[in-house]
């Protein structure tokens, strides 16, 4: 009996406890790692949305460059390209001094004013999914598209409000 006792207070002292310490040190150190990757995914994050941010406000004050710009209006507006105006001076611009904006095109119902950055709608834009949720919204649409080398761009989509140039008088 006596030779029992000590084979069984042997096999707990030799083999259960440092079981059950490897055990419990696996636990915390899993816990450990677990709460130091999530506070690294967290960090991670807030690079990310920040650079997100920085990229996407940058972009849309771009964009209302354009919206704000009077010879880009009169040319949409008028339906007209007088080769005498600048109009895509504030577009060249844009473009030399923002490097993360790659192309500027402006999509317009009028086939009478395409040239270069402008782009007639033709059927297939005008059922396109960001077209019509554009349409909808009549305001601003960020998209990411995969382009032919896997990678993907981000879009803004963006109407530009026009005046009303002409006045319609109507009798009663």
């Amino acid at each position: 009996m006596k030779i029992r006792k000590n084979l069984l207070f042997a096999m707990i002292a030799f083999c259960i406890i440092p079981i059950l310490s490897l055990g419990l040190l696996s636990f915390y150190s899993a816990n450990n790692m677990q709460a130091s990757y999530l506070r690294q995914l967290e960090q991670e994050n807030e690079r990310v949305r920040s650079i997100m941010f920085d990229i996407t406000s940058n972009t849309y004050r771009q964009a209302g460059r354009l919206v704000n710009d009077d010879q880009l209006i009169n040319v949409l507006s008028d339906g007209v390209i007088n080769q005498n105006e600048d109009w895509h001076k504030e577009i060249t611009s844009i473009l030399k001094e923002d490097a993360s904006v790659d192309q500027i095109t402006i999509y317009v119902n009028n086939s009478n004013i395409v040239d270069g950055q402008i782009v007639y709608c033709d059927d297939n834009i005008c059922e396109s999914d960001w077209y019509q949720k554009l349409e909808e919204s009549r305001g601003a649409l960020w998209k990411a598209n995969k382009s032919d080398d896997n990678s993907y761009w981000l879009y803004l989509y963006r109407v530009i409000p026009l005046p009303l140039k002409k006045i319609l008088q109507l009798s009663g």
